[in-house]
């Protein structure tokens, strides 16, 4: 990457682009960075450079009139309204995969004992971060192909199930 901030990566803001969308939420409320290497002494694959102030940077280049200085994620804030490990939040379908780098950090990680519920459900493919929103990853891996299957039914149960609301908006 570069710290240009006249580059495309900053500057892009198109509607479609995801990247930028994905970031904002990081740089203001889970504070996801990415991580560093390894320790000094030991062998990496990820640069040393790759800490929370490059990732603070990168907030800054992507959304300077917001960060004129470094950002600090509203992370307490986000888990006390959502509950942290323990949000279940409604109409929501959490994916994961078993090879995916990040698994211990969502709902299926090993080290917490999450419920799957009707309303709440959680399903765990064999792929890897992100591989179920590629339609094509269906058709070629018969368990993406019914994690997707699963996913358009609990979707088309709640649309079906909802009543828009009568209250209108007072602005």
């Amino acid at each position: 990457g570069t710290h240009d901030g006249t580059s495309d990566q900053y500057t892009n803001i198109t509607v479609d682009n995801f990247e930028r969308s994905w970031l904002w939420i990081v740089c203001n409320e889970v504070g996801w960075y990415q991580q560093t290497g390894a320790p000094e002494g030991h062998p990496t694959l990820v640069s040393r450079y790759v800490d929370v102030a490059s990732n603070q940077l990168i907030c800054q280049l992507l959304f300077p009139n917001t960060f004129p200085e470094p950002p600090l994620p509203r992370v307490d804030e986000i888990n006390s309204v959502f509950g942290g490990w323990d949000a279940h939040p409604e109409h929501v379908v959490f994916v994961n995969a078993i090879n995916d780098p990040w698994l211990e950090s969502t709902v299926s990680s090993h080290s917490i004992d999450y419920q799957s519920t009707p309303l709440t459900p959680v399903l765990v493919g064999d792929g890897f971060h992100h591989a179920e929103v590629i339609m094509v990853n269906g058709e070629l891996d018969p368990i993406l192909g019914a994690i997707q299957q699963k996913v358009l039914g609990y979707m088309h149960s709640w649309l079906a199930d909802w009543t828009p609301s009568t209250v209108l908006p007072t602005d």
